[in-house]
């Protein structure tokens, strides 16, 4: 048996034009990856996977980000509800100027190893739409010398995710929650920027742009996210069955990224919103409409996101 998946991603955003400028400053992000998975290699339990995943990334001011990964991974069940997998991981990256300054032009390509094992346990009845039980991962990775990297890390991602069906008004509905911690030690290097962690978009911190929080560089009027070393993303979700295999949701998003972990838990940004659900032949289709709380400057007041 094999499982093949293909799953690709495009953002764009606008910023209001610097002082004497007549444009504005474009920020677009492009990926896409290819998945295959064998289950069950030769009756051993084990499920050997691997993916490639192309990205290029268009910062404001002109940066260029092209980025190419490859990763195989092996997992096996430890218990009824629980997994454990086993990964390295290899990327290459490229940065440089879309037109490069005729002096000083920037160009640098980084290759970056990295190892990593992970914990899943997982009781949910729905991974799709849930609306009972929980599910908690911890992930530990990092890269050395050894590896044949110029960068020496250990990071640490925990997640859990809890769901709880009661009674509302005489109907049965579900309270979703879901936090997410990281936390990165470089050993006084510079972290590098694959390691880093981000928040912000449709699957973290709704209503801010896409891997917007956090740490900034300032380059005249160019403010680019650069990531941090410390992460902490508080998902709420109220969750109500609704006719014709509709779901309503209301939502309240926290979080924040930090350049330093002695930072961590300052400043938390928050949105609320609403969403709905449709369970159709062809998967879940999802909407919501999310309201930032905290917007920094050239945020938008609100964001809609489709899925």
């Amino acid at each position: 048996t094999l499982i093949l998946g293909v799953r690709g991603l495009y953002t764009r955003n606008w910023s209001e034009p610097a002082p004497g400028e007549a444009t504005d400053a474009l920020h677009e992000q492009t990926s896409g990856r290819a998945f295959l998975a064998v289950p069950d290699v030769v009756g051993t339990g084990v499920t050997f996977e691997v993916f490639g995943e192309g990205r290029r990334e268009l910062s404001w001011g002109g940066l260029v980000t092209d980025q190419l990964t490859a990763a195989i991974q092996l997992s096996r069940p430890i218990g009824p509800d629980a997994n454990a997998r086993f990964y390295g991981r290899y990327s290459d990256t490229h940065l440089y100027e879309e037109e490069p300054d005729p002096f000083f032009p920037f160009d640098l390509r980084i290759s970056h190893p990295y190892v990593g094992v992970q914990t899943i346990v997982d009781r949910r009845d729905d991974p799709v739409l849930t609306w009972r039980g929980w599910m908690a991962t911890l992930d530990l990775s990092g890269s050395a010398t050894f590896l044949g990297s110029d960068y020496e890390y250990l990071r640490a991602f925990a997640q859990l995710n809890t769901f709880t069906p009661f009674s509302l008004a005489s109907r049965r509905v579900t309270w979703a929650q879901s936090v997410r911690v990281g936390l990165a030690d470089s050993f006084d290097q510079e972290l590098l920027p694959d390691a880093r962690f981000r928040a912000g978009g449709e699957f973290s911190v709704r209503g801010y742009p896409t891997e917007g929080l956090g740490p900034v560089e300032v380059l005249g009027d160019l403010v680019t996210p650069v990531g941090g070393a410390a992460l902490l993303v508080i998902n709420e979700e109220l969750r109500v069955p609704l006719p014709l295999d509709l779901t309503g949701i209301v939502f309240v998003d926290a979080g924040q990224v930090w350049a330093e972990t002695s930072e961590f838990g300052r400043d938390l940004v928050t949105a609320l919103g609403l969403g709905l659900r449709a369970s159709t032949p062809l998967g879940l289709f999802r909407f919501d409409v999310a309201y930032p709380f905290d917007p920094r400057p050239g945020d938008d007041t609100y964001k809609l996101y489709f899925g």
